[in-house]
C-alpha cells in the first residue's frame, strides 16, 4: 500500500512538472518572437537613416540619383535589409528620404499566416551628409 502512494504521488509531480515544462517552453518561444519583432523595429529604423546618410553622401559627391540608390542598396545588403523600390528621393539641400525593409527572426510567427506580415519590417529614414 506504502509503494502504491509513493508511485501516484511520483506521477502526480510528473505531470505538474512536464505542464509547467511546457508552459514556459511556450512563454519562451513567444517572448523571442515579440522581442525578436520590436527589436527588428528598433534597428531598421536606425538602418534606415544610415542608409538615408551613405546615399546622401553619394549623392554629394556625384549628383546622380542612380549613384544614390546604388549607395542605399549597397548599405541596407549590409544589414540585411533592402531598399523599398521608389521610395528614396533627394531633396535640393542634398537630404535623402528613404524606406528600407527588413524580415524579423522569429519561430513561429512567420509559419503563421494570419501574423506573417508582422515579420515584414519597413522603416523610413532620412539623412544629409555633412562634411564632418
Amino acid at each position: 500500500v506504502v509503494q502504491d502512494v509513493t508511485r501516484e504521488s511520483g506521477d502526480i509531480i510528473l505531470g505538474w512538472l512536464t505542464r509547467i515544462v511546457i508552459g514556459f517552453s511556450l512563454v519562451g518561444v513567444v517572448a523571442f518572437d515579440g522581442v525578436s519583432i520590436g527589436v527588428a523595429h528598433v534597428s531598421a529604423a536606425d538602418d534606415a537613416n544610415t542608409v538615408a546618410r551613405s546615399a546622401s553622401h553619394a549623392w554629394f559627391d556625384t549628383h546622380q540619383t542612380d549613384a544614390a540608390f546604388q549607395a542605399a542598396e549597397s548599405t541596407a545588403a549590409e544589414h540585411e535589409e533592402t531598399v523599398v523600390p521608389a521610395s528614396l528621393t533627394v531633396a535640393a539641400d542634398g537630404t535623402v528620404d528613404v524606406k528600407i525593409q527588413r524580415a524579423a527572426t522569429t519561430l513561429v510567427v512567420h509559419h503563421i499566416h494570419a501574423l506573417r506580415s508582422w515579420v515584414t519590417i519597413t522603416a523610413a529614414g532620412s539623412g544629409k551628409y555633412t562634411d564632418s
